[in-house]
């Protein structure tokens, strides 16, 4: 904002202010009474015979304190560099895997992103939005598997996809859900240790990628609440990728989102 001198030539003082907020003011998108009050006490200003505006103004308006208050507190408060003013920004949380949602022999270490131990573990983020996806590098071999579940998924009990809660491709290519093979990766491309295995779910179906291409493998059958998830047994170790992706999301599809990213 700037500083409008006073006639007599002194800079600052509420007077100074005053002046400047108001023309400051007429530049913003003021409508119905407000701007009336402002074009009426701008035209007093340019009427005034004195050299100061106490004669015009003597305090300035309650509406005008409160929204100057406000006006600093967005510019000195939001975009400032620091000062007691200053108001962070809320970082959003980071997609990773939930500690408090994992098995009781799982370990999480690389900030959320490996598992390993035996069990099964939930993303913090649930597929809220219509097209998701997701990867896993497959870090060392073993019994793994990964899919989607919700949260009543029983993450001790490996493998899964053996009742409803769970739909997931496990190590040998098979993809199962409810205790039921749904479909099957081809004998020729069984993921191997250090490929990476893509997501995708749209609320529908499940597709699988190894190496960023399309092994035409969809499974469905899931319903409610959905989280990607993953377990490891037998000296497995997996990665976790949720964003940064080695390979690009197939058109359509994107890194999770929590809700409040979404809207």
């Amino acid at each position: 904002m700037s500083v409008i001198p006073c006639r007599c030539g002194a800079v600052g003082g509420k007077h100074s202010v005053i002046v400047a907020w108001i023309f400051e003011v007429r530049s913003l998108k003021v409508y119905g009474n407000d701007r009336k009050m402002i074009d009426n006490v701008a035209r007093k200003r340019t009427r005034a015979k004195t050299t100061h505006l106490d004669h015009v103004i003597r305090e300035p308006p309650v509406w005008i304190g409160r929204r100057m208050a406000a006006m600093f507190t967005c510019c000195f408060g939001c975009c400032g560099e620091g000062g007691s003013g200053h108001i962070p920004l809320k970082e959003m949380p980071t997609v990773q895997l939930d500690t408090h949602h994992m098995g009781t022999d799982v370990v999480i270490v690389k900030s959320g992103r490996r598992i390993c131990g035996t069990g099964g573990c939930l993303a913090n983020a649930p597929l809220h939005q219509n097209k998701s996806y997701f990867e896993f590098k497959i870090q060392s071999s073993g019994v793994w598997g990964i899919g989607v579940a919700t949260q009543k998924v029983n993450l001790n009990q490996v493998p899964l996809g053996r009742d409803t809660n769970s739909l997931v491709l496990r190590h040998d290519g098979s993809v199962y859900h409810n205790n039921e093979e749904k479909n099957r990766l081809p004998a020729n491309s069984l993921p191997q240790e250090g490929d990476i295995m893509g997501i995708t779910y749209d609320h529908v179906e499940m597709n699988l990628y190894l190496n960023g291409k399309n092994m035409h493998c969809p499974a469905s059958g899931i319903r409610g609440t959905v989280y990607p998830v993953v377990y490891v047994d037998d000296s497995a170790i997996l990665d976790c990728q949720f964003s940064d992706f080695y390979h690009t999301p197939p058109q359509g599809f994107e890194k999770i989102l929590f809700e409040q990213q979404i809207f």
